[in-house]
């Protein structure tokens, strides 16, 4: 079993972005493969008054999922999926997958797992099976308190997660 985990690097925040460095070597120390996207700046405009604002939409995290999800199949590196995700988006890699079944005369196991108060109708149709994770889940399933390093760094868990 191999956990992969996609994001994108906080932008313009040093403390989350300090917190986010952090949660993502204790990650990689738990053996997880953390794949980076990024932050597109972009501005907004209000329809109302016409004030200009700055923000971010994560870019390429989706594709880089839904990428990795094909080619694991197309590699036969998986009989099966799990996904973390309600981003409709990703039926189209679904859909890949399945052509890639079809044409080999395979069934690679796709389950989806709906973050705590998210989901997507299509993207559950498309999933040979689903479910909802809960905020008790989420929170029996964080790293342990703390995390070794294979450098001998320690990283612990934050109070306020528990």
């Amino acid at each position: 079993m191999r956990v992969s985990y996609f994001t994108a690097p906080v932008r313009n925040d040093p403390q989350a972005t300090a917190r986010q460095e952090v949660y993502l070597a204790a990650l990689r120390c738990s053996g997880a493969r953390v794949v980076l996207g990024r932050f597109q700046e972009q501005l907004q405009r209000c329809r109302a008054c016409g004030h200009t604002r700055v923000t971010y939409a994560e870019k390429q995290s989706d594709v880089a999922l839904a990428t990795a999800m094909v080619h694991d199949v197309a590699a036969g590196r998986v009989d099966a999926v799990m996904l973390l995700s309600a981003d409709s988006d990703l039926c189209a890699a679904v859909h890949a997958i399945r052509r890639i079944d079809a044409e080999r005369g395979t069934k690679t196991r796709v389950v989806t797992v709906f973050p705590p108060r998210r989901r997507s109708e299509s993207l559950r149709r498309v999933s040979d099976a689903w479910f909802p994770l809960g905020d008790a889940i989420v929170r029996q399933s964080q790293l342990p308190d703390v995390l070794r390093g294979p450098d001998g760094v320690e990283y612990r868990r934050p109070v306020y997660w528990n």
